[in-house]
């Protein structure tokens, strides 16, 4: 299985013969245009919001690509992120798996590579995830994820966002079950969500 990885971090690093790391985005589209994969791999964790940008827009060239189209393409981010979902789902990523770089082992990215599954497609790791999570940029590397539902006055910590609105159970959230919108307006969770 030839596997292109693109890693723009410095944090895999391989001796397997059938994988190639690119370091750049450009250098990820020429290796493609060069080569046949199998795979192809992205390590989305930059410690800039332009930078992740570039790597969103890498996605996007690889599935209109002529030869990438229909290579799956995986996605390794460091948390899951709505924006950035919704991002590489339109985009027509195949796979996203959710890493912690600081345990990551060699075997582990093999196994992820590896064992590829609908329980990685970004739609479904979006629909365990709260709707109403909308992030606003401080500077060129932090952003603020902020409740919707409570009129962006709700700043969501990393616990908050682990323990309840990053799962299913963000159903059961009080914000979720009846949002506030401006003018004081209460909509009903399950008409605003699904319709």
């Amino acid at each position: 299985m030839n596997i292109l990885i693109c890693d723009t971090t410095g944090m895999v690093e391989t001796t397997a013969s059938d994988q190639i790391v690119r370091n750049s985005p450009i250098s990820c589209m020429q290796a493609e245009y060069d080569n046949h994969f199998d795979l192809i791999v992205i390590v989305m964790r930059p410690k800039k919001i332009r930078e992740r940008n570039a790597l969103l827009e890498l996605c996007y060239a690889l599935k209109e690509g002529e030869k990438s189209r229909t290579t799956p393409l995986l996605v390794l981010l460091p948390a899951k992120h709505r924006s950035v979902l919704e991002h590489l789902q339109k985009a027509g990523v195949d796979f996203v798996a959710i890493v912690d770089w600081k345990t990551m082992s060699a075997e582990q990215l093999s196994r992820i590579m590896h064992h590829l599954n609908d329980s990685r497609r970004p739609l479904r790791i979006l629909k365990g995830i709260c709707p109403y999570i909308h992030y606003q940029e401080i500077d060129n590397r932090r952003e603020l994820a902020l409740c919707t539902a409570d009129r962006c006055r709700l700043v969501l910590g990393p616990t908050r966002l682990a323990g309840l609105c990053e799962i299913p159970d963000h159903v059961y959230c009080p914000y979720f079950k009846e949002p506030k919108f401006p003018g004081g307006q209460v909509a009903n969770a399950t008409t605003e969500t699904n319709g």
